[in-house]
């Protein structure tokens, strides 16, 4: 999870961004962790991943990009006194490594405050256009920043984790895609704290996802607010990639089925998956199955010549 004071600060406007989870009608999709001593394949793992990724509100980055960037669908962290980077270091190669999803970037960022003596990292998906886009409408902000269009998203997130704390949060807030009003806001309520010591009064606004009615994808707003356009036109446009996610999730999921990164190419595809689309990953999942059988008939094949020689 992020250090607390982070996450104290960032939750007044979008707990989904600190990868908080809450009671919902359905399971809540939790930021899948690390897990200490794990015997999972690279398979495995990238379906774990994969499936927290798109079960959160990381779906609207994948899903033409309503959010330019999500990020805590996976979480660490590591010892200052005796840092072991491997576990980052596979997921991010893991996620480096999709293919057929070049209009997003994924990579893992460790957090620049430590906490108790250790540092927290994250893994984040941006969607390339829609970043390039806000960076270029917001260049007034950015770019007396060293922020441009130009760079990689792992660089300009990289560049948003150092700045001064009001600038970090107008930053992140553009970045992860809340509407304007509430991301000034949660930095002049920010501002507020720093004068007063009290936060403003303030309510909650939510966009489902598949795994949490609430709290994932979630802003704060002035208590007394009544929902507006910027409200509804964000959340108009989650319900429609969301109501195509659950249909597109229940063919993909499921024993047989392609599975977790198979569902992020057709998810991230659009309206461009058709059955030829899907017959290719179920043919893609149908290969990897049987190379995998291969391998265990051969290696089973070996083993039992190994045993008769020796035998002998």
């Amino acid at each position: 999870m992020f250090p607390r004071a982070l996450v104290a600060a960032l939750a007044l406007l979008w707990a989904g961004f600190s990868g908080l989870g809450c009671a919902a009608t359905q399971a809540p999709a939790a930021p899948a962790r690390a897990e200490a001593g794990s015997a999972e394949s690279d398979e495995q793992l990238l379906e774990r991943v994969l499936l927290a990724l798109l079960d959160g509100e990381a779906l609207y980055t994948v899903a033409g990009g309503l959010k330019p960037v999500s990020s805590g669908y996976w979480t660490t962290s590591y010892s200052l006194e005796a840092p072991d980077l491997r576990e980052i270091a596979r997921v991010q190669r893991l996620l480096r490594e999709l293919d057929g999803v070049d209009e997003l970037e994924f990579g893992v960022m460790s957090f620049a405050t430590p906490h108790e003596g250790k540092r927290s990292a994250h893994a984040w998906v941006a969607h390339r256009a829609q970043l390039r886009r806000v960076l270029t409408e917001r260049a007034e902000f950015f770019a007396p920043l060293g922020i441009g269009a130009h760079q990689d998203a792992d660089e300009v997130l990289a560049i948003v984790e150092r700045l001064p704390r009001l600038e970090r949060f107008r930053a992140y807030g553009l970045l992860f895609g809340y509407p304007d009003y509430a991301v000034e806001f949660f930095v002049d309520a920010a501002a507020e704290e720093e004068r007063s010591g009290a936060l403003p009064a303030r309510e909650f606004a939510h966009v489902a996802t598949f795994g949490a009615a609430s709290h994932r994808f979630v802003w704060a707003v002035p208590a007394g607010h009544v929902e507006n356009d910027a409200d509804r036109a964000l959340r108009t446009r989650a319900e429609r990639v969301l109501e195509r996610y659950r249909v597109l999730r229940e063919r993909f999921i499921g024993p047989s089925r392609p599975g977790a990164p198979a569902l992020l190419r057709a998810t991230s595809d659009g309206a461009r998956l058709t059955p030829t689309t899907f017959a290719r990953h179920r043919r893609r999942r149908e290969l990897v199955d049987a190379n995998a059988v291969g391998v265990c008939l051969a290696l089973s094949s070996h083993l039992r010549t190994t045993t008769k020689n020796i035998a002998i």
